[in-house]
């Protein structure tokens, strides 16, 4: 039986994140005719041929610790965290002669600059620069009504902050701390603004700041388009799904764990713009997510899939609000669509089964 190797974060006490997806991940490959079982670096013991890992049972419906065989191929999900056990994981997967599924990808700054030199792509971009000092604040304040701090690495809408300038020379905050909670601070003085974003990036030291973006097209709440493309028929990309996600009051994020809520796509934008140019829109999407997709690739070489976050502004125009190497697919179980939520597990399983195929046949044909 082919084995798929799941990296993961896993904490202290040898819990994880993601359980949910992961055991349903198992129960696809079970059907596919492959053996999953997760794990993270420090259970790893490569010397000796064996992995301490977990496995989802699905007849007694719990997980299970065992040691495993080196996998035929890694499926790596571990996300970023600020914390010495990341470490660890950059220097398993520099160092590590197992095969991965997927390569890692750069900071936002990295991928920003990146994508920026492709004409095609840079269309879509938000003016985003390395924030260095409070004065970049103030300048692009004068060009934008919204601006966004945001840290370089780490997802799920923690520690993004928006500064707003008010009539009054003043400004006003709105942001979500690392336990997500909503952040309201408003009548701010040039110099409390400073105080405030200094204390502020103490955490992740390292951001970017951006130009925002008027998507607030109904009730005066983010909205976003998720959109999951994955690897297809071997090396080509393909769009497993898409649906709109909106934030909660107060938010400056659209993230369904903190708190927001989803719908599909076409009766969303149907109802903000006319049905052609809602149709419109939804193709210029799949397109510019293919175009980001095969250019991220070019740089740092082979993916599996990509979450991509797109917003619409009132214009009808998209953009690029952030990129998800490693995307969840809770999206699809808010929208009750268990097909696409089958179809988004089995795709990177095929995948790998396909890469491993692949790897075979090369070695044979060069035994040969």
């Amino acid at each position: 039986m082919v084995r798929i190797g799941v990296l993961i974060y896993r904490y202290t006490n040898r819990s994880f994140e993601e359980k949910p997806f992961l055991a349903d991940l198992t129960k696809a490959g079970m059907e596919l005719g492959v053996e999953v079982f997760i794990f993270s670096p420090q259970d790893v013991s490569e010397k000796r041929g064996w992995i301490k890992g977990d496995t989802f049972n699905t007849k007694q419906n719990r997980w299970e610790t065992g040691h495993f065989p080196l996998p035929d191929i890694i499926y790596d999900r571990l996300r970023y965290h600020a914390t010495p056990a990341f470490q660890e994981y950059i220097r398993f997967r520099k160092y590590s002669s197992l095969p991965f599924m997927n390569n890692r990808l750069a900071s936002k700054w990295k991928i920003h600059q990146l994508l920026y030199q492709d004409p095609s792509i840079k269309i879509y971009l938000p003016e985003t620069v390395f924030y260095q000092n409070p004065n970049q604040i103030f300048k692009l304040s004068e060009k934008y009504s919204s601006l966004f701090l945001k840290p370089i690495n780490g997802t799920g809408g923690r520690h993004i902050l928006k500064i707003k300038k008010e009539k009054d020379h003043h400004f006003s905050v709105l942001g979500r701390n690392v336990k997500r909670h909503i952040i309201v601070k408003t009548h701010l003085s040039p110099s409390e603004l400073v105080y405030f974003v200094n204390h502020w990036i103490q955490r992740e030291k390292t951001y970017i700041l951006q130009q925002g973006l008027n998507i607030q097209l109904e009730n005066n709440r983010v909205s976003d388009v998720r959109v999951l493309i994955q690897k297809t028929n071997g090396e080509h990309w393909g769009i497993t799904g898409m649906g709109v996600r909106t934030g909660q009051k107060n938010s400056v994020t659209s993230n369904l764990h903190g708190g927001g809520s989803a719908e599909k796509i076409t009766p969303f934008l149907q109802r903000n713009f006319d049905t052609g140019k809602a149709m419109s829109i939804i193709g210029e999407i799949e397109q510019m997510s293919k175009k980001i997709s095969k250019n991220l690739e070019s740089h740092f070489g082979r993916l599996v899939e990509l979450g991509l976050d797109i917003g619409v502004d009132k214009e009808g125009k998209p953009w690029l609000i952030e990129i998800n190497p490693k995307p969840a697919r809770k999206i699809f179980l808010y929208l009750k669509d268990k097909e696409t939520y089958i179809l988004s597990l089995k795709r990177p399983l095929l995948y790998g089964l396909y890469l491993i195929e692949t790897s075979i046949s090369k070695r044979s044909r060069t035994e040969v």
